[in-house]
């Protein structure tokens, strides 16, 4: 199995995919054969394929929506309600068994990104939520976006009591600049400072991706 790495946030529209693509182009320019997984995907474009996995599927020209999305909902929604609109069921057994067959070493990938859907504690169905998926996979790690804006401490610190009710620590933050406030990015660079010390913690400015070449080749040496 390949290394895989949870890219997940505290929130929706946080920046998820847009760390997954910045780690999928620094990693695999440094040689390192990498995959981006999106196992969840609520909300169609145009087309009627989800926007975050078109954008991923760019980036992975061999790679086809199936293979890159178990789940792919029509509806913008909670995976819970989206599902049910479309008389489905998520199951958490069905994307562990996925997500498994994917990162299987027969393809070949050094390192697995998955990138999460909404927050952590989003619903899934109605016993389960996201946060359930993570035991799935033994040995996975994690890389927490947190968008710089209002609420923001908050958010990241309920993530990160979430994640350690569940044995799980973060590698690192991405602090993301979702609406290039560069004063706040300070602000809250400070804050996550203060209040999570032990977690190495990357800024990443507005739609200026410098974070990505430093978080890659850290990520190489440790995950």
């Amino acid at each position: 199995m390949s290394r895989c790495l949870w890219v997940l946030a505290t929130d929706t529209d946080a920046g998820k995919t847009y760390v997954t693509e910045g780690l999928l182009r620094a990693l695999t320019e440094r040689g390192c054969r990498t995959q981006a997984l999106k196992p969840i995907a609520c909300g169609h474009e145009m087309g009627g394929v989800n926007g975050d996995v078109q954008r991923l599927l760019a980036l992975q020209p061999d790679c086809v929506a199936d293979n890159l999305c178990c789940y792919d909902f029509a509806m913008a929604a909670a995976p819970q309600i989206a599902a049910m609109v479309a008389n489905q069921r998520v199951s958490v057994a069905t994307v562990t068994s996925w997500l498994q067959a994917r990162t299987a070493a027969k393809h070949g990938y050094q390192i697995s990104l998955i990138e999460g859907v909404g927050g952590l504690m989003v619903p899934l169905n109605e016993t389960q939520t996201f946060v359930d998926l993570l035991p799935m996979l033994p040995g996975a790690k994690v890389v927490l976006v947190v968008g710089s804006r209002l609420g923001c401490i908050n958010h990241a610190l309920l993530t990160l009591e979430a994640l350690r009710n569940k044995g799980l620590t973060p590698l690192a933050m991405v602090l993301n600049d979702v609406q290039n406030n560069p004063q706040a990015l300070v602000h809250h660079a400070q804050m996550l400072q203060t209040h999570a010390p032990e977690l190495p913690l990357l800024i990443s400015p507005f739609h200026a991706p410098s974070a990505w070449p430093e978080l890659a080749e850290w990520l190489l040496n440790c995950c």
